[in-house]
């Protein structure tokens, strides 16, 4: 830290000091908005959703039967009741 040597050397730090401490803090308020947006109940069930629908999605569109979509989907959902 340089030697403040009169009262327009004070103020400019001042204002750096404030526009950094602002900074810092819109830093540590979007951190905040992340972690709670990351542990909402509706963040894990929307996750989960997006998870079964694409596994059911590979599921169903694999390049083996392209012309029997819903029969694959009985096929599916008859093997995971048993």
């Amino acid at each position: 830290m340089n030697k403040i040597r009169s009262i327009a050397q004070l103020r400019t730090e001042q204002l750096r000091l404030a526009r950094e401490r602002r900074g810092l803090e819109d830093h540590i308020r979007k951190d905040w908005q992340d972690i709670r947006h990351a542990f909402d109940p509706a963040e894990y069930t929307r996750e989960a959703l997006a998870s079964g629908l694409h596994w059911l999605g590979r599921r169903l569109f694999q390049k083996d039967e392209p012309a029997k979509p819903f029969a694959r989907i009985n096929r599916i959902f008859s093997r995971k009741s048993k």
